[in-house]
């Protein structure tokens, strides 16, 4: 059943009455949306709502905005004429080519901590018929899943009910009872199966978006991440970036070897 796609997804689920959101988050990490052209994208084609999310404290929810319409077409339809004014906090400044720079700097001071150490390679390095350097990085990078982030919720008499792909079911509850100021005991999760995660799913930022825009609305909702908004703004696995030194002897043979690790 799995391999002939029979079993429901999280994108394949319909409720009576469903309507269909996207979120746009600002494009700087942690950033606020302090404004926006909310009353034009209201009069486009099929929207029913549109409004800001403000962060939520505890809540795992990232400040942005929703756009809700009759079909996820409209929805992102509409999103393409959305202006939105960014507060864009202390990370505006951050880039790759900055982490770069910092990492050589910080590969010439001593390290924090030592993982593990056989030897000495230090003494070693310095009788070495010959060292050799080299230093490699690589990037922050999206998990990329092959069904991006998407979950279904309503909101009904005090009470959530939520259809999610989450790789922490019971960790999303606790988060979910934050951001809505409800209990726990309020919330039903069902688990629709995974179009792949690589871990992105332990992470539940799309599931209490969708809660909080279920509740604002009073419909049922199900919140689609494009590919495009997986790209950018993703729960990045972390970049890294290793300084290589090894020493060898007359005979090419390896005699100390380090990994400075940033």
């Amino acid at each position: 059943k799995i391999v002939t796609g029979q079993p429901l997804f999280g994108s394949d689920i319909k409720l009576p009455g469903m309507l269909y959101a996207v979120y746009q988050r600002s494009p700087v990490i942690g950033g606020k949306a302090i404004s926006a052209n909310l009353d034009a994208i209201k009069a486009m084609p099929g929207v029913k709502h549109a409004f800001i999310v403000p962060e939520s404290n505890g809540g795992g929810s990232m400040s942005g905005v929703a756009i809700v319409a009759d079909s996820w077409w409209l929805a992102e339809t509409a999103r393409k004429k959305l202006v939105v004014k960014w507060d864009d906090g202390p990370t505006a400044n951050d880039s790759s080519a900055g982490f770069s720079k910092r990492a050589v700097e910080l590969s010439k001071e001593a390290p924090h901590a030592t993982a593990r150490k056989d030897g000495d390679p230090e003494a070693t390095l310095k009788t070495a018929a010959k060292v050799v350097e080299a230093a490699y990085e690589y990037p922050f990078l999206a998990h990329a899943p092959m069904e991006p982030p998407n979950a279904t919720a309503v909101f009904k008499d005090g009470k959530l009910e939520m259809w999610a792909g989450t790789q922490q079911p019971g960790g999303v509850i606790a988060t979910i009872a934050r951001a809505l100021t409800i209990a726990p005991s309020d919330i039903t999760v069902h688990l629709p199966r995974m179009g792949g995660s690589f871990g992105r799913r332990l992470y539940n930022d799309y599931v209490v978006e969708a809660a909080v825009i279920a509740k604002t609305v009073g419909a049922p909702v199900q919140l689609r991440w494009s590919r495009e908004d997986e790209m950018r703004q993703e729960v990045f696995r972390p970049a890294g970036y290793h300084f290589l030194k090894a020493g060898v002897d007359a005979s090419g043979a390896v005699v100390a070897w380090q990994n400075h690790f940033v």
